[in-house]
């Protein structure tokens, strides 16, 4: 099952992705979920009650119908991971640097958070914008203290998720969070697949800019795999239903471009996507407002 949400009128509905269209789940009365995160919440019965309306004859928008907000509109936790593939922790020259020992980890805010096709609005104080392709997991029930073996039975589904790093200013100080959480730098969508249609074994990653392929790899190289990274965080923190992982990008990054005066740092206009052939593709345009 493949879930949205969109605008109508200025309010978050919840869209059901079907072969020929767009279902507006909300629309179809006040029992019907609003938003990704309430069927989230309720779990396996409410799944069950959108798959029932699969088989139902109801009008269904196209793709140009749709003004996409977030695959989530209000997560507790938007936790990320930093230095996850091999490849991405020694780009740049530096194949000597040594991988890390445990995850490392940082946030984004819900302000952070913007749909497939919205924009991106760079940082004023910063000259040096990036990109990094992510897949993102989403929490679908309440955990702490999680065990490795039994982290898959608490997703709810996959998406993509762009970690959009101002460098300059992530690295400024030994904390990233000026470089990572800015408002909009957390594209995330175009939808959550729900985990029963993701074979996570073949699960590919794959960033583009204007059009040109920088970043391609395979979940299965990331140094800690989504399980190891959900029961890692989940020793910090409650996991709740709604909570939004972003597990780590690949090599690619402009950041990761040699010699240095061949960086080609994120500009106004610059069309940037996270493409999974499992998932779909999450677009963004760069913007200064």
């Amino acid at each position: 099952m493949k879930l949205l949400n969109f605008i109508v009128n200025g309010q978050v509905h919840l869209g059901l992705r079907l072969e020929n269209g767009v279902l507006d789940v909300t629309a179809l009365g006040k029992d019907m979920p609003a938003c990704t995160d309430e069927v989230i919440r309720g779990g396996q019965p409410m799944l069950d009650k959108l798959q029932k309306l699969t088989g139902e004859n109801h009008p269904l928008l196209s793709e140009q119908d749709i003004t996409y907000a977030p695959a989530v509109v209000d997560p507790n936790l938007i936790l990320c991971i930093g230095l996850n593939y091999k490849e991405h922790v020694r780009e740049g020259g530096q194949s000597d640097r040594p991988l890390p020992e445990h995850p490392v980890w940082f946030n984004k805010f819900s302000a952070s958070l913007v749909g497939h096709n919205q924009k991106v609005i760079r940082c004023k104080a910063s000259q040096q914008h990036d990109a990094e392709a992510e897949i993102v997991v989403i929490i679908g029930k309440k955990g702490r203290y999680i065990p490795k073996e039994e982290a898959r039975d608490y997703i709810f589904g996959y998406t993509l998720g762009n970690d959009i790093s101002a460098r300059d200013l992530q690295f400024r100080s030994k904390q990233w969070l000026i470089g990572k959480g800015n408002d909009t730098f957390g594209p995330l969508g175009p939808h959550i697949v729900t985990k029963d249609q993701i074979d996570e074994s073949t699960l590919n990653i794959r960033g583009t800019i204007n059009g040109e392929v920088r970043q391609d790899s395979m979940v299965n190289k990331m140094i800690f795999d989504i399980p190891a990274q959900i029961a890692d965080v989940s020793q910090f923190f409650e996991l709740n239903p709604g909570d939004v992982i972003y597990t780590g990008t690949c090599e690619g990054v402009i950041m990761g471009r040699m010699p240095p005066l061949t960086k080609d740092w994120l500009k106004p206009g610059d069309v940037v996507t996270v493409e999974s052939d499992q998932i779909g593709v999450l677009r963004n345009v760069i913007a200064d407002e």
